[in-house]
């Protein structure tokens, strides 16, 4: 049986008025406009929400997506009741806690403390589960004496960290966050993201912004795409967000040099991964704007990122004694066979990178190859061979990224390409050996010498 669904939207809009100056936005504000009927103030409407429709169940966690502006903070928004629709229906059911932006409803004035306790008593709690929440959120933002200090004095990570706490202290029946985990040290996102698992599998409800997609990817198993008011794209979230990563490339790769790379120091930063080289040097492939899915040989769906001309992916496959499999023992010999298609005549050299991702998305390992030396004609295609004996990842399920990189790709200081790149795709699992407690995540080889 399906969860009862805790938000219902249907066909909603929100519209706002744009104004072409201060003052007709004021007389508009106060009325006054109405009072001169012969000259009423001029506007345009602009959707920042255009026909929305959408449920969701009960303990959902959901991700939304999409650009500055799309409309998702506005969505949030009328979810709180801090908007009304312009049209349609918005109908919640249950406690909503929102964090929205530092510091949003806490006084500046008041201490870190002060401002705890008032958050606590508004969410209805009282007694010993009162303390309970204090002591739990004064423990969490270690703060020490600044937690009697008043909050203006206090930087936006320590904001982040005291209204984050607060708002998680109690557990709503909805949990809204907009882009308020990434407002703290590495030391608080970590803190903050164990605290978040542990409130998300405990049934509560979460809508999540962020432009960080680890986080989503983390906390979400379901993800929207809003672009420009509109539900471009639901579903679960691995392949809306390989949808979207495809996506905001697409828009990159377009953008003139100087805005691609305000100077070479931020080029060579952004490029220091070669899972995300990019190039504004070289002649793209023909891959067309919102063209984010392709398949491979096999018919498998992959995400491929636009590249440059050179090679790309044709098929790709475990296999375990001659056999395509999904499905591996802990320590079995596998071979990972792909096909790869010329699309230049010799010479041509490059290197392969296979990536291999745990599902919650954290690398579990890189295979890099040697430098390929392709000497034949555009068009032609070559089988080649990763072998592993054996495979050492511990038991888990886990995913593909594949690259097809210059031979130069490796070299300190060189501003990172790409052939290709085809991400979150050809998923596999590898089972226990042994009845574990808790399985190890790598197995390592070993010789063990006994002395007399």
């Amino acid at each position: 049986m399906s969860n009862p669904k805790v938000i219902s939207i249907q066909n909603v809009s929100k519209a706002y008025k744009m104004y072409s100056s201060p003052i007709e936005l004021l007389m508009n504000q106060t009325g006054l406009d109405r009072l001169q009927f012969w000259n009423r103030p001029e506007y345009e409407e602009f959707k920042a929400l255009d026909d929305i429709t959408l449920e969701i169940g009960k303990g959902e966690r959901v991700g939304l997506l999409g650009r500055n502006g799309a409309g998702k903070t506005t969505l949030l928004k009328l979810l709180t009741g801090n908007f009304t629709p312009t049209d349609g229906i918005v109908k919640v059911s249950g406690g909503v806690q929102a964090l929205m932006a530092t510091g949003f409803g806490f006084h500046p004035e008041f201490t870190g403390m002060q401002n705890i306790e008032a958050s606590i008593q508004y969410n209805g709690l009282a007694g010993q589960e009162m303390i309970d929440a204090i002591d739990d959120v004064i423990d969490f933002v270690e703060l020490d004496e600044f937690i009697h200090q008043p909050i203006k004095t206090y930087s936006a990570g320590m904001q982040a960290r005291l209204m984050f706490a607060t708002a998680t202290a109690i557990q709503p029946d909805i949990l809204i966050i907009d882009e308020i985990l990434g407002a703290g040290d590495a030391y608080f996102t970590t803190k903050s993201a164990m605290r978040m698992e542990k409130l998300a599998n405990s049934g509560c409800t979460l809508l999540l912004v962020s432009h960080t997609m680890p986080q989503i990817l983390q906390f979400c198993d379901r993800a929207i795409w809003i672009e420009n008011g509109k539900i471009k794209e639901d579903g679960s979230v691995r392949d809306i967000v390989g949808m979207y990563e495809v996506f905001i490339q697409q828009k990159s790769e377009h953008l003139p040099k100087e805005e691609n790379g305000i100077g070479k120091s931020l080029r060579l930063k952004l490029n220091a991964s070669p899972d995300f080289a990019t190039s504004d040097e070289y002649p793209k492939s023909s891959a067309q704007d919102g063209e984010f899915l392709d398949h491979l040989l096999n018919g498998q769906a992959v995400f491929r990122w636009p590249g440059d001309l050179g090679a790309k992916l044709e098929d790709f496959g475990l296999y375990v004694k001659n056999k395509r499999v999904n499905s591996i023992m802990q320590n079995a010999d596998v071979e990972l066979r792909f096909t790869v298609r010329f699309e230049v005549d010799s010479p041509f050299n490059c290197i392969f990178q296979i990536s291999i991702f745990t599902i919650e998305n954290r690398r579990a390992t890189n295979i890099v190859s040697s430098i390929y030396a392709y000497d034949g004609k555009a068009g032609n295609s070559r089988a080649v061979k990763a072998i592993l004996e054996p495979c050492l990842l511990g038991v888990g399920d886990y995913y593909f990224n594949f690259a097809i990189l210059p031979e130069d790709a490796m070299r300190t200081g060189v501003a990172l390409r790409r052939y290709d790149l085809v991400s979150r795709f050809c998923d596999f699992e590898i089972r226990s050996i042994m009845d574990y407690r808790e399985p190890p995540i790598f197995t390592h080889p070993s010789k063990w010498v006994f002395e007399n």
